[in-house]
């Protein structure tokens, strides 16, 4: 196989260099083919051979429209960009990976304890700081039960989107992928631990203009851009504050992966509170929880998504 670039001079020819506020520029190229190449092989030559920087703008696609005569001339088109543009780096070949990170909030997640609180009260001069856990409980009702309050949470959104030939996008695979939406994954994947990332989108778009070779009439598989989102949640550690119903009150260390659940479980416990004089009345009598255990739950199946994927 040889294939020879011969640049286009539609446009007047070379220029010395770029204007400061040049942002992205589009470069023709002739491609002459002497052993019946197809267009994926015109694709793959032009990736390996041609500029993939033109002064300070990157290569961000190679494209391969159409053959200029029958079976020798491809018509080859580059674009490039300036690397400050939003979305320069969206992937133009096989493999090539774009990762994307974003932050965005969510509504929903019911906190039962707060971090910190201060209590006032009938008579007091200034809030009093709690700072025992049962104490910082949140919307307790009158037996002791801890209804909680929904509060807003960030998520982080990872995206990571790629290109792959069809001869890996096979039905299978779509299915494969399509079924795994809500795992997380099983182990560490591009640099995030085990049970951070849970896949909540996937899309398969299939490229057009698959190239056919005139000698055999074969068909090339076409590309598919693939892209998946992923919610990601850090893995939490702490201490948590619990009272046995015999003994005294320990603090026992927690880990929780980060799309497990952690549920803290209490029980009421009556209290006497002296209130101070001219306050109407000397004590009042309250329920509060008393933490007693807590659970960690799994609530996703787990998924190898490198192995997967295939990215």
């Amino acid at each position: 196989m040889a294939i020879t670039f011969e640049e286009q001079w539609d446009e007047g020819g070379e220029v010395e260099g770029l204007s400061p506020d040049t942002y992205e520029k589009t470069l023709r190229y002739y491609a002459h083919c002497t052993d019946n190449e197809t267009y994926s092989d015109v694709r793959t030559a032009a990736k390996a051979e041609l500029p993939t920087k033109y002064f300070n703008l990157v290569r961000t696609s190679v494209a391969v429209p159409r053959r200029v005569t029958f079976d020798t001339v491809f018509e080859v088109i580059l674009d490039f960009r300036h690397p400050g543009v939003p979305g320069w780096a969206a992937p133009s070949f096989v493999d090539d990976i774009k990762l994307t990170i974003s932050s965005s909030g969510e509504s929903g997640q019911t906190m039962k304890f707060s971090k910190e609180a201060q209590q006032v009260f009938p008579g007091s001069t200034a809030p009093v700081d709690l700072d025992e856990d049962h104490k910082r409980a949140i919307k307790v009702d009158k037996h002791g039960e801890v209804e909680g309050w929904p509060v807003d949470s960030t998520s982080m959104i990872v995206e990571v989107e790629t290109i792959k030939s069809g001869d890996v996008v096979t039905p299978r695979y779509l299915i494969d992928c399509a079924k795994s939406r809500g795992k997380v994954n099983e182990y560490t994947y591009r640099g995030f631990p085990r049970g951070s990332l849970r896949l909540i989108s996937f899309s398969a778009v299939e490229q057009v203009n698959p190239g056919t070779s005139t000698a055999t009439d074969e068909v090339d598989a076409p590309s598919w851009t693939l892209k998946f989102a992923f919610d990601f949640r850090p893995e939490e550690t702490g201490k948590i504050k619990m009272k046995p119903y015999e003994g005294a009150s320990v603090e026992v260390d927690y880990r929780r992966e980060g799309h497990w659940l952690l549920d803290v479980f209490s029980s009421p416990s009556k209290a006497e509170v002296n209130l101070p004089p001219g306050s109407g009345s000397t004590a009042i009598h309250y329920h509060y929880p008393v933490i007693r255990h807590a659970l960690i739950h799994r609530l996703y199946d787990y998924e190898d998504f490198e192995t997967l994927l295939q990215i």
